[in-house]
């Protein structure tokens, strides 16, 4: 997966991402594993594709409704900043500033756009919701030059909308995007009837009326920004005007305000738009972020939003023809095949585009809107290359969310925050827009209103039937539709439409009209297909494998039925756990009003235990509500197993079909072994996780770097993956040999500048050198010469005295010696030896003013407890030892119990045979698997760190003296001038220990399980960690109860498979310390939650 985010220069790109090489390993990206066609060319993720796009559009809003966190005021975490962490494992959020301006107009349009597809009013309650609070609080006070006026940006956390300072003035604007949120004021007006938006709206025009000016190419038509207090301008220029224009056009078709006025502004807009941007290409705007003040700066939006007003009013631009394929030629030449290098111009076939000059990464909303324009063009011209530059453009855009709707703004840019009005509002706008020119990519046998430029209003679809309101007087309007439409009527008046037959009997819908009013299309329904859902592990109902049984039979067949809370998701399957009948079991699921929603048929003969009863069809559940799960037999002697508690209810009714609705006549306290879902867990786990019980606390993770592969720039963005996004914090800087001349070689500059870096991303007392393979000829080379014990130690000393005063690096941490119970590894000595140099070492260390420096020791191969022991007897090594140091290639590390002293495993992994010797291993799951699995056994052993050997191939000068093949990064190839690396497998199995469990975090008790399962308390942030493997080939509940811990409300899961990397699962409720968690098959997994105080 290709996920490095650096906001100066990205320096890898991960082979095989990027057209591939043909090696047989799958490449990734964002978690998910690349699916690719029988051209090599990228296809979406989600199976089935043809239902990718809107299963993405659903999840990134099924997101907003339950994926992010409050603000402390009591708000939605998105309405005070900016974006969030595109690397934490929870919603960090991103306190750079706050987009209003961005943010309401573009998750208005996706949510205008989201309802009129689905009919869902919530996530228009959610856009209302976020305009209304910016009016109240970010809107100028009457008096100012600028009156009534939107601000467009604040500081992150601003409750009170004034402005992004110190980048900006106090009260500085854009006028554009205030000039887009007029606009959606308007449309809200449309939407609801309030006039509170209208006068909103009006309040912006007329702002803009009496601001405009005739535009020049470097004097916009209206200044870029400005501040609204004194009316000062801050930017001339500004080119993203079309918002602006559209909002004086609704309002004098509407005859709202002063037309004369507006209608003036109006022509000069365009009159500007075509005369110079459309000429020069100085698409300028800065969003509102970016301190802008030129009329050459490009933006790809500003262009983009002017391209994709021309395919809804043509009218604008007589030569519209003309212009629209040379404005997506413009962003081709300028942010597909322009890059930040060495970001790819295209990924697996599709072009992915950059947002502006001098912050030109590859985004997913930029390569939205790209797709968006491609697509309308081919609709509009027939030229097939489009509509093929569309289709992998948005491919690509759905690996950018992971299956719960969380968006990654950029895979390529992982320390860019995500931001809210891109990847929630921009980004998925622009799917309606490609839904219109090319209705196959919408899902079939549904019915769904792709698109609409205007608003549309009372929206309900039923079998048959798709009626709405349109309340612009022209307008279009492009459906799909699962049937032929036999009647259009607009008022109950016959409008004429057009219809295309598509694939699967479903129609390509355009409707036409000169008129508002009430819209009805009519015809005659098919039965819907099964929808197949995406498969998440959720259920709703009880997995437990109860303690008794209950009759459902007494003098007749009695309807016996459990009721249950349910999150959001699709379920097809009921799982009932039963005693074996000669006769039939059946089940069914009712709503909260005991209306029937589905059934399944009935099973004959089943066995004791746990029977699949598959529904007629998938139904979806609705989180926070309730549902009653029931069951029914023929069978005198039919019983449920149970557990006592819970609500059971029942109704006698003779066997046969469901009744609808369902009577329940009596009922008691047991709950029932019955659940629905979409796939039975077949192994169960129950397990305590006592925080009362504590072990080691954690000092971190991290990797053995060898400083010899240091050329600059191609080591860093692989430095920056282990820190980023495996959470690694130690590193063992390995200096190989150990056999410098003086401490100014210049063959130390790679070592300088390699600790420098890390220093410099934050990491200090965590970095510390080890020195490696044998010394200087003149000391014995590979074995100490007896009596030269004091010029080693001065050597070593001399060396770390210069890296802390000339080289001015910052550790407190050496390992001096590797393995020095075998040749060449490092300095051989004999246990007294050792302990004599390191006594040695103290004393030159204290000597050469590095008092604070501690050791880490005795890093042996193998396991001689004597240098151990010749340590362990010398007080002034004592003093200065931090760490005990152990290696290990096994599952047991021999870790060190020491009261005093922690025990780090300073070299750990499955043993890679060959790898050593300039020869690539078998890095299958096994393997990959094991190193996490070997991590975990030593932690368990009491092992307070864990550093990995190593952290990507590299070459060694000590004997073999070829290239070591143990990295979590492989080397795309050794012989480049400028190497390129890949993340292993077990990159990312580390990643589900190291990237949770941070520094500082305790190990606390769990109970025993047939897994290995450890958990781990975090009493700084609250954080709780349970990690373990699932080496089963079916998935397993695990059935936890928390004791002693603070109150934990859910448990996110996180796993890495064969075939997924660091991939976010479900969610699983905590009530009262109870949990179950449906762990997949064959992964390591996390599950994660932090504790409310």
């Amino acid at each position: 997966m290709v996920w490095f985010r650096l906001k100066l220069a990205l320096l890898v790109i991960l082979t095989g991402l990027f057209g591939g090489d043909g090696r047989a390993e799958t490449p990734t990206l964002n978690g998910h594993r690349v699916a690719l066609d029988n051209t090599r060319k990228i296809i979406p993720w989600f199976q089935p594709a043809a239902n990718a796009y809107d299963e993405f559009l659903r999840q990134r809003w099924n997101f907003i409704k339950t994926g992010v966190p409050q603000h402390p005021s009591g708000y939605p975490l998105y309405y005070f900043c900016n974006g969030f962490s595109s690397t934490a494992p929870t919603i960090v959020p991103d306190k750079a500033m706050n987009d209003v301006g961005e943010k309401i107009p573009n998750w208005f349009e996706s949510a205008r756009l989201y309802y009129a597809y689905t009919g869902d009013t919530n996530v228009m309650t959610i856009a209302r919701a976020l305009v209304d609070y910016a009016i109240a609080h970010g809107t100028s006070p009457s008096n100012f030059a600028w009156p009534n006026f939107p601000h467009t940006t604040t500081r992150a956390d601003d409750t009170e909308f004034e402005g992004f300072t110190p980048v900006f003035a106090k009260h500085e604007v854009q006028v554009d995007l205030a000039g887009d949120t007029g606009l959606t004021y308007f449309h809200l007006w449309q939407f609801t009837g309030e006039a509170k938006y209208l006068t909103n709206a009006l309040h912006v025009a007329d702002a803009l009326a009496a601001n405009v000016r005739k535009g020049t190419a470097t004097h916009s038509v209206w200044p870029y920004r400005v501040k609204l207090d004194d009316g000062k301008i801050t930017a001339e220029y500004g080119a993203n005007w079309i918002g602006c224009y559209a909002l004086l056009d609704n309002l004098i078709k509407g005859g709202f305000g002063n037309t004369n006025a507006y209608a003036r502004a109006r022509a000069l807009a365009r009159d500007f738009i075509l005369q110079f941007p459309m000429k020069t290409g100085c698409w300028t705007c800065g969003h509102s972020d970016n301190p802008v003040n030129n009329h050459t700066h490009k933006s790809n939006t500003t262009k983009s939003n002017t391209a994709l007003y021309l395919f809804d009013h043509p009218e604008f631009d007589p030569d519209w023809r003309t212009h629209i394929p040379m404005l997506i030629a413009w962003t081709e030449t300028n942010f597909v095949y322009r890059v930040t290098a060495p970001e790819p111009a295209e990924a697996f076939g599709a072009q992915i585009v950059g947002e502006q000059d001098g912050f030109n990464y590859k985004m997913d909303y930029q390569t939205a809107r790209h797709a968006a324009e491609c697509a309308r063009w081919y609709a509009v011209s027939g030229d097939a290359s489009y509509r093929e530059k569309a289709y992998r453009s948005l491919n690509w855009v759905t690996y950018c969310s992971d299956a719960n709707g969380r968006a990654t703004e950029s895979p390529y840019s992982l320390n860019i925050a995500t931001w809210w009005s891109d990847c929630y509002g921009e980004c998925p706008r622009m799917f309606y827009h490609a839904f219109a020119a090319v209705p196959e990519w919408a899902p079939p046998g549904e019915d769904h209103i792709l698109y609409s430029e205007g608003i549309l209003t009372d929206v309900a679809y039923r079998p048959g039937e798709v009626c709405y309101t349109a309340r612009d007087a022209i307008g279009t309007e492009y459906l799909r539709l699962s049937y032929k439409p036999t009647a259009v009527t607009l008022n109950n008046s016959p409008l004429s439409w057009k219809e295309r037959p598509l694939d699967n009997g479903d129609y390509a819908v355009t409707i036409l009209h000169q008129q508002a009013g009430q819209i009805r299309i009519t015809g005659a329904a098919r039965p819907p297909p099964l929808k197949p859902a995406y498969v998440v592990a959720s259920f709703i109902g009880n997995r437990s494998e109860g303690t008794q049984t209950d009759s459902i039979w007494n003098n007749g067949a009695w309807i016996n039925a459990c009721r249950f809370p349910a999150d959001d998701l699709t379920v097809s399957n009921i799982f009932a756990k039963v005693t074996a009948i000669p006769g039939r079991y059946q089940c069914a699921i009712y709503d909260d009003k005991h209306r029937l929603l589905r059934a399944t048929s009935a099973v004959k003969n089943p066995g004791d235990g746990w029977q699949t009863f598959p529904l007629s069809a998938p139904v979806a559940l609705a989180k926070g509500q309730y549902y009653w799960l029931a069951i029914w037999s023929d069978d005198p002697n039919a019983r449920v197993y149970a557990q006592p508690g819970g609500t059971i209810r029942w109704g006698r009714y003779d066997f046969g079909a469901w009744p609808d609705p369902l009577n329940l006549t009596g009922g008691g306290d047991m709950t029932y072994c019955i659940y629905a879902g979409n796939q039975r867990a077949t192994g169960n786990e129950t397990v305590t996780i006592d925080g009362a019980k504590t072990y080691q606390i954690i000092d971190g993770f991290g990797v053995n770097a060898n400083h010899r592969s240091w050329r600059g720039d191609e080591l860093k963005p692989v430095l920056d993956a282990l820190i980023d996004k495996a959470g690694m914090t130690l590193f063992r800087v390995v200096f190989d040999n150990t056999d410098w001349s003086s401490p100014t070689d210049a063959r130390l500059t790679p070592l300088w500048d390699m600790f420098a870096y890390l220093n410099g991303r934050g990491l200090t007392n965590s970095v510390f050198f080890n020195f490696m393979g044998p010394g200087p000829l003149h000391l014995g080379g590979g074995t100490l010469t007896a009596g030269k014990e004091d010029d080693w130690a001065k050597m070593i000393a001399e060396l770390l005295a210069h890296a802390r005063h000339k080289q001015h690096l910052q550790f407190s941490l050496i390992a001096p010696d590797n393995e020095p119970d075998i040749a060449n590894e490092g300095v051989r000595m004999g246990a007294a030896q050792y302990a004599t140099c390191l006594r040695k070492l103290a004393e030159q260390l204290d000597a050469h003013g590095l008092r604070d420096v501690r050791l880490i020791a005795p890093d042996l191969a193998g396991n001689d407890a004597s240098y151990r022991k010749a340590l362990a007897s010398d007080p002034i090594i004592m003093a200065k030892l931090a760490h005990w140091g152990v290696h290990s290639y096994g599952p047991d590390a021999g870790i060190i119990q020491d009261t005093g002293r922690t025990c780090w495993v300073t070299e750990f992994n499955v043993w890679c045979d060959g790898c050593d010797s300039g020869v690539r291993g078998t890095y299958d799951w096994k393997y990959c698997r094991g190193t996490a699995e070997y991590l975990l056994g030593h932690l368990a052993n009491g092992a307070s760190a864990g550093i990995v050997w190593e952290g990507y191939d590299s070459f060694y000068l000590h004997p073999p003296s070829t290239w070591s093949y143990w990295g979590l990064f492989s080397v795309d190839n050794e012989k480049a001038a400028v190497k390129t690396y890949t993340p292993r497998k077990n990159f990312y199995t580390v990643a589900q220990i190291s990237r949770f469990v941070r520094p500082g975090a305790r190990r606390i008790s769990v109970s025993k399980t047939s897994m290995p399962l450890l958990a781990f308390y975090h009493s700084g942030n609250g954080q709780l960690n349970l990690i373990g493997v699932n080496t089963a080939r079916n998935p397993i509940t695990l059935s936890g109860q928390l004791v002693a811990l603070p109150s934990v409300t859910k448990l996110d899961l996180v796993y890495t498979t064969a075939t997924t990397n660091l991939c976010s699962g479900a969610s699983f409720l905590v009530t009262n310390g109870v949990f179950e968690a449906v762990i997949p098959p064959d992964c390591v997994f996390t599950l994660t939650g932090n504790a409310s105080y």
